[in-house]
């Protein structure tokens, strides 16, 4: 009997922080989806003071500090969410904002690392693809225009060869395209004759 009740002794204190940390967070979640995000991030703070890893409150602070323009700590706690889940899915999305909070630093290098890890993980997520070809394109300055030569005689145009951007942003524009088609014209169903011969 000793043993239980200092168990339940011991336990208590526990249960009692896991109650606070998620009363934080769901009243940090209500504020953020009000654009409070001051007192969210607050709210998101004290639920970190009972759990430092905790994943939810790490990336939802991350979150809120983002939209306060304060990249520098969101980067932080989108580092702190990543190194302590192992979830995919929220890996890929804290992956994804971190790539957009070092872009806003103009830290364009992480930016393109983060967005590449945050592909490595879900490859088929059209937005980070785009924000990565973006941030590509900002780092990589256009090539000089080429020497100017007669135009040949045929009437033909010269294709100038693409680079890894253009080929990646024409890659994106067709699997649009075929989203698009496929959206347009499902498979047809098979009809039943009218009669049976």
């Amino acid at each position: 009997m000793k043993n239980k009740l200092l168990t339940l002794l011991l336990a208590f204190p526990v249960i009692l922080m896991a109650q606070n940390e998620h009363r934080s967070l769901v009243e940090g979640n209500s504020l953020y989806k009000e654009k409070d995000y001051v007192k969210s991030a607050a709210e998101y703070e004290k639920a970190i003071q009972v759990n430092k890893s905790s994943v939810k409150a790490n990336y939802n602070l991350a979150n809120s500090l983002y939209e306060k323009n304060n990249f520098e700590k969101a980067i932080g706690h989108y580092i702190t969410a990543i190194e302590n889940t192992d979830d995919d899915k929220i890996k890929a999305k804290a992956y994804h904002n971190l790539g957009n909070a070092y872009v806003r630093r103009e830290q364009l290098k992480e930016a393109c690392d983060a967005y590449k890890s945050s592909l490595r993980l879900n490859p088929g997520d059209v937005e980070t693809k785009h924000n990565l070809a973006q941030t590509l394109k900002k780092i990589q300055p256009p090539p000089p225009p080429p020497p100017q030569q007669n135009p040949p005689d045929d009437g033909e145009k010269e294709e100038k060869p693409k680079d890894d951007i253009d080929r990646m942003m024409d890659m994106m524009e067709n699997e649009d395209k075929k989203t698009q088609e496929n959206k347009k014209n499902p498979p047809s169903r098979k009809r039943r004759p009218e009669k049976d011969w």
